[in-house]
């Protein structure tokens, strides 16, 4: 019987909770058997004085799912020769090695928005799935917004989800990319925040779990 495996890839720099949520949203929603969390040696948009060793946040990312059902953390990526690894390396790499696996990465809809600039998306198409989640729904920010104010912001929802299906579909065309939109509570955190809040001295407390927080507190990271 094939498994269904979720990757949630990024930096993590470091994990917080909305990381976590994501992973256990797509869990659930798109009934996989497992997910896990793929942290990246580097990435060429992030400060590197900002970024935490792979070791760091490799031991954040285990303390963050200890205990955690079907929810786990990789080094597939950190153990690569490459400096980088693009995704769909990344992909092709573990089809090849585990051919009885049937993967689903992970993204926001923003990022799908830009998934045509990804190196080689026609490859990456053809060996995952793509698991996206969507702003719209119960828990979008502008369910609070409306809820907060009483303006009716429906239209600005249908615009968001009509341009979201109108990529969907030329994704498909263009590269057989097969996606799935995803609905999660939402959540405005970012590790940006976490680290300035770090650096600061400030409380990290709701925003990543304690194990993680106490970790970057003992160890002076982001300072």
């Amino acid at each position: 019987m094939r498994k269904k495996i979720g990757l949630l890839g990024g930096t993590f720099n470091p994990v917080h909770l909305g990381h976590l949520m994501m992973a256990q949203c797509a869990l659930e929603q798109a009934a996989l058997d497992k997910v896990y969390l793929l942290p990246s040696k580097t990435q060429n948009y992030k400060s590197m004085d900002e970024l935490a060793s792979a070791e760091d946040r490799l031991n954040m990312l285990r303390l963050s799912v200890e205990g955690a059902e079907n929810i786990s953390v990789s080094d597939f990526e950190l153990a690569q020769k490459e400096d980088y690894t693009f995704t769909y390396q990344t992909l092709s790499r573990l089809c090849d090695k585990y051919p009885d696996t049937d993967y689903y990465f992970i993204i926001g809809a923003d990022s799908l928005m830009f998934f045509e600039n990804w190196a080689h998306p026609e490859i990456l198409s053809k060996k995952a799935e793509i698991l996206a989640f969507n702003r719209k729904g119960s828990f979008s920010p502008y369910t609070t917004m409306k809820a907060c104010s009483g303006i009716d912001l429906t239209d600005i929802e249908n615009d968001e989800e009509a341009s979201l299906s109108s990529k969907i579909e030329k994704l498909k065309e263009r590269f057989g990319t097969k996606v799935s939109l995803l609905d999660m509570p939402y959540m405005e955190l970012s590790s940006t925040v976490i680290r300035q809040r770090a650096k600061m001295g400030l409380s990290l407390d709701f925003y990543v779990p304690k194990a993680v927080a106490d970790y970057i507190r003992d160890n002076k990271l982001y300072k």
